[in-house]
């Protein structure tokens, strides 16, 4: 019986490229050749399968924060705070995180779920009410945006004010 030679014979033999093994499978190679003694840590590694080891998950792993479930539960009371703008490089919370991080801290100082969330509610009413409102910390979205705006204009500006005095335009 002759083997016939096609193209993806060919291409699987000698184009396809190989891949590597893991660095695990290439350990257990050597320890099963017979040429290195084996370490005491190998009985713990012949409990698994290889199978078992990857590291790659097929499902991306879920984290989840108890402050969490608390943030969704004053999001259902105050639907106006998912309107708060964030400023991405500052170090101030936005006020549900801090709504649950404080309730989180007196809960686990034995006070019950509703009784945590009132007194955290009249703790932080002066910023819950500032919401409501309208007036955000850092203004409304329009101010927000704008005073962002004015700041890259005013940087445009100075460097091209740099530019033309070090080329002696001026």
């Amino acid at each position: 019986m002759a083997v016939r030679t096609t193209y993806a014979n060919v291409f699987s033999v000698f184009l396809k490229p190989k891949r590597e093994p893991g660095l695990l499978s290439k350990y257990m190679r050597d320890i099963e050749s017979g040429c290195f003694e084996v370490p005491r840590s190998f009985d713990i590694l012949r409990r698994y399968e290889t199978e078992e080891l990857k590291l790659r998950h097929s499902k991306a792993l879920e984290l989840r924060f108890p402050e969490n479930t608390l943030m969704k539960e004053f999001y259902v009371q105050h639907p106006e705070a998912k309107l708060e703008p964030v400023t991405l490089n500052s170090f101030q919370m936005p006020l549900a995180k801090q709504f649950a991080v404080r309730q989180l801290q007196l809960m686990e100082t034995g006070v019950s779920k509703a009784a945590a969330y009132k007194a955290v509610e009249e703790e932080l009413q002066p910023r819950i009410l500032a919401v409501q409102r309208g007036e955000l910390a850092s203004g409304t979205h329009l101010e927000l945006a704008q005073r962002e705006e004015e700041q890259a204009l005013d940087a445009a500006l100075k460097l091209f004010m740099e530019k033309k005095m070090a080329s002696g335009v001026m």
